[in-house]
């Protein structure tokens, strides 16, 4: 008889049995995915302990964050969520800076070459590989046209 991997054993008639099954193996596969969701959780409560706290801050209930934030130091994103204004706003002078040029690029591009729906840039499709070519190209000649 031989095992294949999981799959069934053949026996002496040709016949298929199911192999029996290794469960040390699924015993400490269990277990491995347990602890996982358990830090998840954790993460995940931390996370809501943190926005506690802002929301007591913001309120006048708290004077600062565990991380030395007072409400000036605080702002409503556009996702609702209490953030530090300094890190929102260097993400949006990041995003104006780099991103903001490629998403534009991808976006002319797309019309140019009458793509709807998903394609994956750069991706294994010939559109996808056509995609990324056009935009690079626009994305270039975009960054060259703007620097001095």
């Amino acid at each position: 008889q031989e095992a294949q991997g999981r799959a069934a054993a053949v026996n002496a008639e040709g016949g298929k049995v199911d192999a029996p099954l290794d469960e040390e193996a699924l015993r400490k596969d269990s277990a491995k995915r347990n602890s996982h969701l358990e830090k998840l959780r954790e993460e995940q409560a931390q996370r809501r302990r943190i926005m506690k706290i802002r929301r007591a801050v913001m309120a006048g209930k708290a004077k600062r964050t565990p991380g030395g934030l007072t409400a000036d130091d605080l702002v409503i994103n556009k996702r609702g969520k209490l953030v530090s204004r300094a890190a929102s706003e260097h993400g949006k002078i990041k995003y104006v800076k780099s991103l903001k040029a490629w998403i534009d690029a991808v976006t002319a591009a797309r019309a140019e070459l009458n793509i709807t729906g998903f394609v994956a840039v750069n991706g294994r499709t010939p559109e996808g590989q056509e995609l990324y070519r056009k935009t690079k190209a626009i994305y270039d000649a975009a960054k060259k046209a703007e620097a001095p």
